[in-house]
């Protein structure tokens, strides 16, 4: 139990608070981006959190995939095969 503890005074302390958030609102920027994947979003963050503490690194990283893919602009649903090939005819 006292490993439990530990582990969460280590997660949430100041900074890791503070990135945590700094990886939403990036995973929300990304997210407005057109033609940007989550998978794209961890990649071009990758280089920024190698040099943070593996406990922030992988707090942006999660908080940034996981934004990028609950908060951004939905595109229209694609529409059946049947139909897109009614409108072409």
């Amino acid at each position: 139990m006292a490993d439990i503890l530990t582990y969460f005074g280590m997660a949430f302390t100041g900074i890791n608070l503070l990135l945590a958030l700094l990886g939403t609102v990036i995973g929300i920027v990304i997210g407005a981006l057109p033609g940007f994947t989550p998978t794209m979003g961890i990649v071009v963050l990758i280089p920024v959190t190698s040099t943070l503490e593996p406990t922030a690194g992988t707090a942006v990283l999660c908080l940034e995939a996981r934004s990028r893919r609950f908060l951004s602009i939905r595109r229209e649903p694609r529409r059946p095969l049947r139909q897109r090939w009614m409108v072409i005819r």
